[in-house]
């Protein structure tokens, strides 16, 4: 997810991130995964504000703007606990559910 420069520091990107996590939770996800390029101090604050929590770094796995960068995982759990025997998430369509 990209917000552009011009919109930072409005609440976009968190608007964003808590109606993808509402709606993964409607179709039955149990988990949201975040891959940052590092260093992102804001994305990273971002997405900790949202409830992700630190789930490891792939050293050197990005290359991105002319130089290699690590990339950091975060993880948010949209049901706790998961549940036992869950059922197959439905698909996203997110052109039907955003129009």
């Amino acid at each position: 997810m990209y917000v552009s420069a011009a919109y930072h520091g409005r609440g976009i990107g968190r608007l964003l991130l808590g109606r993808i996590a509402n709606e993964m939770r409607e179709l039955g996800y149990v988990s949201l995964f975040a891959g940052i390029a590092l260093p992102n101090e804001a994305s990273v604050r971002l997405h900790e504000g949202s409830g992700f929590i630190p789930a490891g770094v792939f050293r050197t796995a990005g290359y991105k703007l002319g130089a290699w960068h690590d990339v950091g995982w975060w993880s948010l759990a949209l049901t706790t606990p998961p549940p036992g025997d869950p059922d197959e998430p439905r698909e996203w369509a997110p052109a039907e559910r955003w129009s």
